[in-house]
């Protein structure tokens, strides 16, 4: 049986804030990928960001829609 394992991300340090820019405040990912880099000093790829925006996403906004 093959086991969920869940790799923890760098950005994951970031999420609300990742997650208000995005959801609450519409920045673009562009955006987003510019400000950790500015305000944080870390390198992010748009992919990367996408990737945990649809993870954290699907977790959080998934369960509520599930109950």
């Amino acid at each position: 049986m093959k086991k969920n394992r869940r790799f923890i991300s760098s950005l994951d340090k970031y999420k609300w804030e990742i997650i208000t820019l995005h959801n609450d405040l519409n920045q673009s990912i562009g955006f987003i990928s510019f400000w950790l880099e500015e305000k944080h000093g870390v390198l992010a790829s748009k992919d990367a960001i996408k990737k945990r925006l649809r993870y954290w996403n699907g977790k959080y906004y998934g369960a509520k829609n599930s109950q």
